[in-house]
C-alpha cells in the first residue's frame, strides 16, 4: 500500500536476522544519493544506489555507519526533496558521514512532488537522453518505483501525473518534445485524459 515506513522496518528486520545468523545474504546495497520516497529517476540516471533518510532527527545507525565506510570515495551526493522532507539538519549530517560539504551536497527539489520531478529532468537533462518519456501517478510510489528500471533503460525522464497539468510541467514536455510514452498502471491511476494532454503539450 505504498507504506515507507513499511519498508524501513523490513529492511532492519532483514538486517537483525542476518547477524543474528551470522548470515551475509540477502545484500542490501544502498549509497551516496540521499532521497525522500517520492522521486527515483535521478539514481538512475547518475547509475547510483540510494539512501533513505528520515526528514530528522539522527541518522539511522547502520546508516550512518555505511556513510562513513565509502567516506573519500564518494565525490557528490544529491538530496532529491525540499526541506519538508529532508531538513537542513539531517542533510547537514549525511553530508558530514560522507566528509561532504558546500556544493558537494547538492539539494534538487520543487514546490511539491510534481515540481521537484520536473526539476529532477532538467538538472540531469544530460543524463536523461531518451526519446521517451515514462508516466506514472504522483499520489503513491509503487508505480514509479518499479517503472524507473524501465526508464533507466531507456534514459527516459519519469514523470509524475496528478490529474491536470501544471504551467511547469507543461513547459517542460514542451522543451523535451517526447515521441514515445510508457504509461506505468490503469486508468485510475493515470487517467486518458491526462495521458492525452501530455502528448498533445510534448508536440
Amino acid at each position: 500500500n505504498g507504506n515507507i515506513e513499511k519498508v524501513y522496518r523490513n529492511i532492519r528486520k532483514i538486517n537483525e536476522l542476518k547477524k543474528k545468523y551470522k548470515k551475509k545474504h540477502p545484500l542490501l546495497r544502498w549509497q551516496f544519493i540521499l532521497m525522500n520516497h517520492n522521486q527515483h529517476e535521478a539514481a538512475a540516471a547518475k547509475k547510483a544506489p540510494i539512501i533513505y533518510l528520515s526528514k530528522s532527527g539522527e541518522l539511522d545507525a547502520e546508516t550512518a555507519s555505511y556513510l562513513k565506510s565509502v567516506k573519500g570515495k564518494v565525490k557528490k551526493a544529491y538530496v532529491i526533496g525540499g526541506t519538508g522532507v529532508i531538513s537542513d539538519n539531517m542533510l547537514k549530517k549525511a553530508g558530514d558521514a560522507l566528509g561532504l560539504s558546500g556544493t558537494a551536497v547538492e539539494r534538487v527539489f520543487g514546490a511539491n512532488r510534481y515540481s521537484t520531478c520536473v526539476e529532477i529532468n532538467k538538472r540531469f537533462a544530460g543524463n536523461l537522453t531518451g526519446k521517451s518519456l515514462c508516466i506514472a501517478t504522483g499520489k503513491n510510489f509503487p508505480d514509479a518505483l518499479a517503472g524507473g528500471v524501465l526508464a533507466a533503460m531507456n534514459k527516459a525522464p519519469l514523470f509524475l501525473a496528478d490529474t491536470v497539468l501544471s504551467a511547469e510541467q507543461t513547459n517542460y514536455l514542451k522543451v523535451k518534445k517526447a515521441s514515445k510514452f510508457f504509461v506505468f498502471g490503469g486508468t485510475s491511476a493515470v487517467p486518458n485524459s491526462l495521458v492525452y494532454s501530455i502528448g498533445a503539450a510534448s508536440k
